[in-house]
């Protein structure tokens, strides 16, 4: 059982989908999830997770599928997640 995301799912460059919804995962979002270029679908939601969305998700530039309600995340929106023109769902 892990408690927070680990690092090392950056490495995964062939991951389209990464659902991790539902598991009371706690600490940051890695900024190593944002080298996932093929990454279609992020799903995030019902964690503990703290902090912000880095600037970087802009690298995600195959994203469609974002949900990352219900944490505790803080700050704003980047505006670089408008540079995602495929995200069709937030």
């Amino acid at each position: 059982l892990i408690e927070s995301i680990p690092t090392q799912f950056g490495e995964l460059n062939s991951l389209t989908y990464l659902d991790l919804r539902h598991n009371s995962l706690k600490g940051t979002l890695p900024i190593e999830l944002t080298q996932l270029e093929n990454l279609e679908g992020l799903f995030l939601e019902e964690n503990v997770l703290t902090g912000s969305i880095s600037n970087e998700i802009r690298n995600l530039i195959n994203l469609n599928l974002l949900r990352m309600g219900r944490n505790k995340l803080t700050g704003t929106i980047p505006t670089e997640i408008g540079l995602l023109t495929g995200l069709s769902m937030v």
